[in-house]
């Protein structure tokens, strides 16, 4: 039994399960600690995955269950699977009782990540599950592309002298990126955030321009179906460019160094990939 708990919100904990499936052994079960995010935007996730709630009532009894999980592992009692990542790597330490092995960690490292699972993830949207919304062009002719501007959190993190949200003018300047690449064909622009308001005021309002406020399992679903894209330095918009770049060829833009744009430092510079350009900020 390989068991593993949440760790931030979807794009997170997407890395995490592609990790625990890579060190998933033969009829191992994989047992999802929360995922709550995870497990309604992918609800054909296979058979042997168990979950448990995360919700407010369940907080606190999985907090103390997976206290005592740490503890077992701690000691030597429960097996661990730890990420390295300076080594690119996953590793696995057994403990005395071998039917158990804990893993905490991001896992934000694509060279670990069972890649059949990820891909097979994306063959398993129900877009009927979150209704029809989508970043599909109200115009057949026109391309759709999406844009993730993170706010909330990244006002202040990791602080307020150097936060990780990026300028307004960088999504501008990307959103005229992406008209030049498509002229003369219009663009239909579809913008989602953790703050629609403050991203209506920033980017401006236009007839292109189509603000969503869904959830965030909707919002995730429509991003994967558009045929470009503008991203955040966020794992809930690098994942979403790779679904959407199964279909399309982008361009798919992300801020060049990532999380370190502000410092000229990648960060983490796991997550450079071949499906993004990156663009400086």
């Amino acid at each position: 039994m390989l068991i593993i708990k949440s760790r931030g919100e979807l794009g997170n904990q997407i890395f995490q399960y592609g990790a625990a499936k890579r060190a998933l052994r033969r009829r191992e079960t994989l047992v999802l600690l929360g995922f709550h995010q995870f497990l309604k935007t992918f609800p054909g996730v296979q058979a042997n995955t168990l979950s448990y709630a995360y919700g407010k009532k369940a907080t606190k009894r999985v907090q103390k269950v997976w206290l005592w999980l740490e503890n077992q592992a701690r000691i030597g009692r429960f097996g661990t699977l730890l990420e390295n990542p300076s080594a690119h790597s996953v590793s696995r330490v057994e403990g005395k009782t071998r039917a158990v092995t804990v893993a905490e960690g991001f896992f934000q490292e694509p060279q670990s990540l069972d890649w059949g699972a990820i891909n097979a993830l994306g063959d398993s949207f129900a877009l009927s599950t979150h209704g029809s919304t989508t970043a599909e062009s109200p115009h057949e002719e026109r391309p759709a592309c999406f844009v993730h501007v993170r706010r909330g959190d990244y006002l202040r993190w990791p602080n307020t002298a150097s936060p990780a949200a990026l300028p307004a003018e960088w999504y501008k300047a990307q959103m005229r990126a992406v008209s030049e690449w498509a002229h003369p064909t219009p663009v239909d622009f579809h913008v989602f955030s953790d703050d629609v308001e403050l991203a209506t005021r920033e980017i401006g309002q236009s007839p292109n321009i189509h603000f969503h406020s869904g959830t965030v399992e909707q919002d995730f679903v429509a991003m994967c179906s558009a045929q470009a894209g503008i991203l955040s330095a966020s794992t809930f918009s690098w994942w979403a460019a790779y679904f959407a770049s199964r279909k399309s060829s982008g361009p798919f833009l992300a801020p060049r160094y990532w999380l370190g744009f502000r410092e000229q430092k990648w960060r983490p510079p796991s997550l450079q990939a071949d499906f993004l350009t990156f663009v400086d900020v």
